[in-house]
């Protein structure tokens, strides 16, 4: 199959999860967006993770774009994210969303046609959709309303920098 035939597949792991993020931001060339609770779950903060951030912000002018419902953690336990949104503030956007705005799911989605959906945060349990935007739009459609309604938007400065 051709990296442009549209294809999907089930997501039952942490494992599965962290290869198909990984699969996301390397086809990424405009945006990527993630809601999720936290970023604990799926290999945020390792190496490999923060360079292919950093290419895909450096080499394809990615914007990047993190609705999360608890970022209290991010200076102390993601101090690879954190020297992102140090650096690339301008490319990397991180919004703790209001109580009555988190949703249960989560969802990844980059230039609104490469998807990652988990129905319950919390469990591995999910889906992946590449190369498919009529499949895809409606996470990137409910992402950019969540994060047009808002929350308090992370800077380096209010974590105590």
């Amino acid at each position: 199959m051709s990296d442009t035939e549209p294809s999907s597949r089930t997501l039952s792991t942490w494992a599965d999860w962290v290869v198909a993020i990984d699969e996301v931001i390397s086809r990424a060339n405009r945006t990527l967006d993630l809601v999720d609770r936290d970023l604990r779950l799926q290999g945020w903060d390792t190496q490999a993770r923060a360079d292919a951030l950093r290419r895909a912000i450096h080499e394809r002018g990615v914007q990047v774009r993190f609705a999360l419902s608890d970022t209290g953690h991010i200076a102390s336990e993601f101090p690879r994210v954190f020297n992102l949104l140090k650096t690339h503030g301008h490319k990397l956007e991180i919004l703790r969303l209001e109580k009555q705005r988190q949703p249960a799911e989560s969802v990844v989605v980059a230039d609104g046609q490469h998807s990652l959906f988990r129905p319950i945060s919390v469990q591995s349990r999910g889906f992946a959709v590449f190369e498919n935007r009529s499949k895809s739009i409606i996470y990137s459609t409910n992402f950019k309303v969540l994060w047009e309604q808002g929350g308090r938007r992370l800077f380096p400065e209010s974590l105590g920098l």
